[in-house]
């Protein structure tokens, strides 16, 4: 291959070979060599000025030469308008190719007696199955029970229990959809578990005489637990152990100013309390 070397005097328009090459260029290549280059920095200039959030700055004389459709920020045509269409169209389609599912039960920020709820969801048409994830957690930060499942069926219900007392339970359910071969943005569930809910004690009493406590027998209780604290500053007086649903306080117990908390026990779980004072 051969080299040219090629030394171009604008002033003149006249170019001086190395002798033994090609000749120099005459004044119509190096005007079209001028008009090329020109050409291609006012294109340059031309998409430099697009600004993609959906303006458009075009000189004057181009925008004279250009028909009005072609600036517009508004039009189809516009590069911006194109890119954010594109952009938009293919969110959309991301987004309803495979929807998150709707909870159904247990409702949100609900209080749940049992231990083992079951939660319940809309079945998604375009899914082939669900990915559950759960994590129930107490009220001292600890971690009681976590699952992370994969369910086909549009419920669900723990193995284990999820809590023994209290707990606070976050559930976050995604559809795992057959064409898209993608999963949803998860759908989001609050609720927390009061163990203590289901083994309540109701109906605590104190004879006219103050000596007698009496209450209502607790469904699946094995036995009750008594308390009796001092009202004016909470110091814990005396305790006892009952298997009845009935109690004789001590014969050295104030006649006034006791507050009394009685709670059943069914298994391991200990009830809410039922409080008396006087």
């Amino acid at each position: 291959m051969k080299v040219m070397t090629v030394s171009l005097s604008l002033a003149s328009g006249e170019g001086r070979s190395t002798p033994g090459r090609r000749p120099p260029l005459t004044r119509i290549q190096l005007g079209n060599f001028r008009a090329w280059f020109f050409g291609c920095a006012k294109f340059t200039q031309f998409l430099t000025s697009i600004d993609m959030r959906n303006t458009i700055r075009v000189s004057s004389r181009m925008r004279k030469r250009m028909p009005v459709w072609q600036w517009t920020p508004m039009s189809p045509f516009h590069p911006a308008t194109a890119v954010a269409a594109l952009l938009t169209g293919a969110s959309a389609a991301a987004d309803v190719s495979c929807p998150a599912p709707v909870f159904v039960n247990p409702a949100p920020r609900a209080v749940m007696s049992t231990l083992r709820p079951e939660i319940a969801w809309q079945g998604v048409a375009e899914a082939s199955a669900y990915r559950l994830s759960l994590h129930s957690r107490e009220a001292e930060g600890r971690t009681y029970a976590r699952f992370d499942t994969w369910v086909e069926a549009t419920r669900f219900v723990p193995a284990l229990p999820l809590s023994d007392g209290t707990a606070q339970v976050i559930v976050r359910l995604y559809s795992r959809c057959r064409e898209a071969a993608t999963e949803s943005p998860p759908a989001e569930l609050r609720f927390q578990v009061d163990a203590r809910a289901s083994c309540p004690l109701a109906g605590l009493s104190l004879n006219s005489s103050r000596q007698v406590l009496a209450w209502s027998p607790t469904v699946g209780a094995e036995s009750y637990d008594l308390h009796a604290y001092a009202a004016s500053d909470g110091r814990l007086l005396y305790r006892q152990a009952l298997a009845d649903q009935r109690a004789r306080l001590p014969a050295d117990a104030p006649a006034s100013g006791l507050v009394i908390a009685v709670r059943a026990r069914c298994g391991a779980t200990i009830g809410r309390p039922a409080f008396l004072a006087y």
